[in-house]
This record gives structure tokens, C-alpha cells and sequence, in this order.
């Protein structure tokens, strides 16, 4: 009995020791370009965001609104140009006003990466 008990404290302070490594492992956003928050005096034509490792771009979606809550993205998602830690997605023409970002990714390892961010034009 007292083997078994040994063993499983020994189980146990492995996984805290792991534990670290495991939740730093997650891809995480890293930039996005309009920044968060950036008051643009000319409407982008896209959004591009980067991640800190590879997204899978066939299986994410970034969606970009207006203040009315309609989409003014074009609904496609590719990377930036062979950049694997990189999406990107096409708007469409835009005027002034405030605009939010909304991005669930599927990372390389499976993960799912969920963010959103916004900007505005002046």
C-alpha cells in the first residue's frame, strides 16, 4: 500500500512540474494589423492577424462587424502570403466608424484559439 501511495504523490508533482510546459505550449495571438484599439485615417482592405505557431486556415474564421453588428469581411480565411503563423481575411469597401474583430482559429496541435479585438476609422 505505502508503493502505491509513494507512486501516485510521484505521479502527482510530475504533472504540477508539466503542467507549466503543457498550458505555454497553446498558440496564443501575438499581433494583428489594424492593431487593437488603432483609429485608422484610411479604411484597410484587409485584417491580418499573427499567431505565436502554425493555424490551420481551412478550419478557422475571422469575422469582422461594423457597429451595426453586419459583416464587412469577405468571409475567406488564408494566410499571409506562406506565413504558417498568419491569417488573413479580405474586407470589403468601409467607411468611417468602429469595427470589431472575432477570430476562432484551430491551431496546428488541434487547438482552438478564440480572440477579438477592434479598431476604428475616422
Amino acid at each position: 500500500m505505502n508503493a502505491v501511495i509513494k507512486q501516485s504523490r510521484r505521479a502527482g508533482w510530475l504533472l504540477l512540474l508539466l503542467f507549466p510546459l503543457i498550458s505555454y505550449a497553446h498558440v496564443h495571438t501575438e499581433k494583428s494589423q489594424p492593431a487593437k484599439d488603432e483609429v485608422l485615417t484610411t479604411a484597410p482592405k484587409v485584417v491580418q492577424l499573427w499567431f505565436s505557431g502554425k493555424v490551420e486556415a481551412e478550419w478557422s474564421k475571422i469575422e469582422v462587424k461594423n457597429a451595426k453588428g453586419e459583416r464587412v469581411d469577405d468571409g475567406a480565411v488564408s494566410n499571409v502570403g506562406s506565413d504558417a503563423n498568419s491569417l488573413q481575411t479580405g474586407l470589403k469597401p468601409i467607411g468611417s466608424g468602429s469595427y470589431e474583430i472575432r477570430w476562432n482559429v484551430i491551431s496546428h496541435d488541434g487547438h482552438r484559439v478564440k480572440g477579438s479585438s477592434s479598431f476604428s476609422v475616422k
